[in-house]
């Protein structure tokens, strides 16, 4: 048999290759995979800048989205008592809850009682309540501008009073969350035909 030039050729540039192959180390055959130890330490100092931006702005998204929902609560309670007080062309109270019954003591973060005095004698009496509602989260305050202030009194005309002031009340509520943080606490007040304002870190927390 004739051997073949090419044939022999092919053999030895293999042998040639497997020889070289072999001779190099073995970490140089294997793929690279992963971070190097720098490039590990390098990417968790960026994590850690990142989190560090990231965290405090969450926290207070949550916070203040928190304050909102509980100034809401409020204000949409004082909303439903003025409307019920002008379709219903009688005096609507809000007042400061304790259980079943309007009070004197408490404080007003923990409910209220809607009613409709149709008597005009400012208390709640048998079959007058029109809405009973729940207190804040826990934590939360609500405190007026005047400490005695009990309840809120719409008229017909949706005008509110207070039992510590006529018509046109300048009696003002704040706000604040569990941290009572001023700046993202919120002030409730009313204007000259009783509808309620919202302004936001305009009060000072207790």
């Amino acid at each position: 048999m004739t051997n073949d030039p090419n044939r022999s050729s092919n053999r030895l540039n293999m042998t040639l290759t497997l020889n070289n192959l072999a001779s190099l180390p073995a970490m140089q055959l294997k793929k690279q995979l992963g971070f190097t130890l720098v490039e590990l330490m390098i990417t968790i100092a960026v994590m850690a800048t990142i989190l560090s931006i990231a965290i405090p702005s969450f926290t207070s998204l949550i916070s203040s989205n928190a304050i909102a929902s509980q100034s809401n609560h409020f204000s949409g309670a004082i909303s439903l008592a003025r409307s019920e007080a002008i379709k219903r062309n009688t005096s609507v109270i809000i007042c400061k809850r304790a259980n079943l019954a309007c009070t004197t003591t408490g404080q007003w973060e923990d409910g209220w009682i809607i009613f409709a005095d149709s008597d005009n004698d400012d208390t709640l009496d048998s079959g007058e309540e029109i809405r009973y509602i729940d207190a804040l989260k826990n934590n939360y305050t609500l405190r007026p501008s005047a400490a005695t202030t009990h309840w809120l009194a719409f008229q017909s005309d949706g005008k509110v009073e207070t039992n510590v002031s006529g018509i046109f009340s300048g009696v003002t509520f704040r706000l604040c969350g569990p941290d009572a943080d001023n700046a993202a606490s919120r002030a409730i007040s009313f204007n000259v035909i009783g509808q309620a304002k919202l302004a936001k870190g305009t009060a000072s927390c207790p």
